[in-house]
């Protein structure tokens, strides 16, 4: 879980409220939009595809984004030391084999993965196509003296979020340490901080005092601290909290939890919907949705660990398993700015090997089963950025930014506008999603809290376009005909259409071919 950071965001601004995010209008129109636009020509050519350059497709990554909130996130790629928090409260010891499961869904064992499945930096090594190199240090146990129930008292509050008790065990530990190599970047903050406390978490521990009215203090989510930076004593920023309960199952050290919030601290989203019974536009099955599987394409190509093939034209071509390479493949809109924060088709090849092997295999506890065979999965991707700037008092203008470029300064900053999660803090339309897997089948399951399935996948002979699966999957808009009766299309989030069908010719365990046809 990821704590909205909307509000944090807000204290760029200096001088706005905590509590005003119902200031916020998508809709309003900046009028330095115009000197903002930077031009993007697609390179021509007679294959109907090609593929970018890693630096033209993310010249800012997600780093870049949430730097221009006045907030850090952990680098993407490269060797990444992280620092580990154990925090131990008077009612509640850590287990004996506390340090050793601890080190275990960390770094594993020599090969990096557990008894049962990926520790944290082995999966992100596979998943990033070793871009990504995690590291740790694991501090001494820090002891507050205090109970539960009183770091619950003191520091639940939603303008803490426990920040003050790991900023206390982060004071302990650098009366004797340097913070310096945990600062990669070199800009003055941590790169992450990972806290782990030893009470039981809310759901699954019986603690020794009544249920308060909120327990989620005492759950497993992501923050960030609102420090300076000091590039001589690097300073908090990105951190997450998760209880000593989720680094186990009865099969061992498990990571799934670690994997899902350090996602979150590279700058990914949640994939599902805010209530357990709303719109799984993701379909569950997904690292940053149910917190199962690899991560999907769009997750690695906006964090710079894979580049899609843009589809131009008719062709016809075949994709490696995603999961292999990071083969995918994206049609974008018309109004394309050539990044990966715009709108498009994305297609990627899914196999129940690799990091999705295991929960293919075994239903991960509260989860459904991952897919089980291989299959394309089609996304609608809406990852276009909006600019937030500072009009005075309590009001802020908001609106779309198709730049290639950012320009963040203290009264301005940039945020993806969709979300599948916590719609009503965010910039977009509420009925936009950031991710929105396609069902094979057509129908829009997934709005009634339904989850992917091997149905979801498309197969050997399926066909998608906007005009096929408009009607339940996209936007509606009535056409004049030149004074006949009005007629229906259905485009993009953004208006534009997508006058493309594709066709998946074949699926195998390694490859699937496609044709798209142009009308």
């Amino acid at each position: 879980m990821k704590k909205s950071i909307l509000n944090f965001a807000l204290m760029v601004f200096g001088t706005l409220a905590l509590s005003s995010c119902n200031i916020y209008s998508p809709f309003i129109k900046s009028s330095e939009d115009s000197y903002r636009e930077e031009s993007f020509s697609r390179p021509e050519n007679d294959e109907g595809y090609y593929k970018p350059e890693a630096s033209s497709y993310l010249p800012f990554g997600m780093k870049d984004v949430y730097e221009s909130e006045g907030i850090d996130a952990v680098p993407s790629t490269g060797n990444v030391k992280i620092l580990v928090l154990p925090i131990e409260f008077s009612d509640y010891s850590f287990s004996s084999d506390f340090t050793s499961d601890l080190k275990m869904a960390l770094e594993g064992k020599e090969d990096g993965t557990t008894d049962y499945w990926e520790s944290l930096s082995s999966f992100y090594y596979k998943s990033s196509f070793g871009k990504l190199n995690l590291s740790f240090d694991i501090a001494s146990i820090y002891r507050p003296n205090m109970s539960s129930y009183k770091a619950y008292e003191k520091y639940a509050s939603s303008s803490d979020n426990g920040r003050t008790l790991i900023e206390a065990a982060l004071s302990s530990y650098k009366s004797k340490n340097s913070t310096t190599s945990f600062d990669s970047d070199g800009n003055g903050y941590i790169d992450g901080v990972i806290a782990v406390y030893s009470c039981p978490d809310y759901q699954t521990g019986n603690f020794n005092f009544e249920k308060v009215n909120d327990t989620s203090f005492f759950w497993a989510y992501t923050y960030w601290a609102d420090n300076s930076p000091n590039k001589t004593s690097p300073t908090l920023c990105s951190y997450f909290w998760l209880s000593q309960s989720f680094l186990t199952n009865d099969k061992g050290a498990d990571a799934h939890t670690l994997i899902h919030e350090f996602g979150h601290m590279l700058g990914l989203d949640d994939y599902y919907p805010e209530s357990n019974n709303g719109f799984y536009a993701a379909g569950g099955l997904d690292m940053m949705d149910f917190n199962i599987l690899d991560h999907d394409s769009y997750s690695k190509s906006i964090l710079g660990w894979c580049v899609p093939t843009v589809i131009t034209g008719d062709c016809t071509i075949d994709i490696e398993a995603s999961n292999r390479n990071g083969d995918c493949v994206i049609i974008p809109s018309s109004s394309w700015n050539g990044t990966g924060f715009g709108e498009y088709i994305m297609l990627e090849l899914y196999t129940p090997d690799k990091l999705n092997e295991l929960d293919s295999k075994v239903a991960y506890t509260g989860r459904p089963l991952g897919y089980t065979i291989p299959g394309v999965k089609i996304y609608h991707i809406d990852s276009r950025l909006m600019e937030a700037k500072s009009a005075g008092g309590n009001k802020v203008n908001v609106s779309y930014y198709n730049g290639r470029t950012l320009y963040p300064k203290s009264s301005n900053y940039y945020q993806i506008g969709a979300t599948n999660c916590q719609k009503s803090v965010h910039y977009a339309d509420e009925d936009y999603s950031l991710i929105h897997l396609m069902e094979a089948n057509g129908i829009n399951t997934f709005k009634n809290a339904n989850y992917g399935t091997n149905a979801t996948l498309f197969k050997k002979g399926s066909t998608f376009s906007l005009e096929k699966f408009g009607k339940n999957f996209f936007v509606e808009h009535k056409t004049n005909n030149d004074g006949l009766l009005p007629s229906t299309i259905y485009t993009l989030n953004n208006g534009d259409e997508l006058p493309v069908e594709i066709k998946i010719n074949s699926v195998f365990a390694n490859k699937a071919s496609i044709s798209f046809s142009f009308k």
